[in-house]
């Protein structure tokens, strides 16, 4: 039992990274919008899910901010990137996480959607390949679809970032890339230590 609650507690570690996935689908949903792909349809499966369970909005929350982040980790980025490619096939980080992310980004049923699930599949499978820790991609994803959920929810939010669109990305640029250098700066030694370490 307290093995597994240290376990627990040591992967509540990375719920730091929340902002590289907030920021993220802030900065990538108005690029997409300013450059005329967004046409803020969203992805035909949200659409579904919000039709599905329009009454209860407490399993939407359920579904958009722990079922779904978890099970599209477990398998695009723990099953496919890192168990299939990574391990089994041999093949390279890139070419794994181009894959696997653009799988990801087909299954979103939607060209601007997956779009960003693209660009979101990279982001997770680095945020894995760096910290060996799927929790801590769940806490990312989870936080990029919070944001969705805060915008679809509020319209007054979702009014001041519409009129605020190129402030508001370039902040979301600038927050996303200070969280994701912040990222690398804690993670990268040591992921290149281990590197050095298996080489030799």
């Amino acid at each position: 039992m307290t093995d597994r609650l240290n376990n627990l507690l040591r992967e509540l570690k990375y719920l730091w990274l929340t902002p590289v996935g907030f920021f993220y689908c802030l900065f990538m949903n108005l690029l997409l919008l300013l450059i005329g792909v967004n046409d803020g349809s969203g992805a035909v499966r949200d659409q579904a899910l919000s039709e599905m369970f329009s009454n209860q909005e407490w399993m939407l929350l359920l579904l958009n901010l722990v079922i779904a982040p978890i099970l599209e980790e477990l398998l695009f980025r723990k099953l496919l990137y890192q168990k299939l490619f990574r391990e089994k096939l041999g093949v390279r980080v890139l070419f794994s996480a181009l894959v696997s992310a653009a799988v990801f980004a087909v299954l979103h049923l939607n060209v601007p959607q997956g779009i960003y699930a693209f660009f979101l599949g990279l982001v997770l499978c680095e945020t894995l390949e760096h910290t060996g820790s799927l929790a801590a991609a769940v806490f990312v994803h989870a936080a990029a679809n919070l944001f969705t959920i805060l915008v679809n929810r509020y319209e007054a939010l979702n009014e001041f970032l519409y009129t605020l669109r190129i402030p508001a990305m370039i902040a979301g640029l600038l927050i996303f890339l200070l969280a994701l250098g912040l990222f690398y700066q804690v993670y990268a030694p040591e992921r290149l230590r281990f590197l050095k370490k298996n080489r030799e």
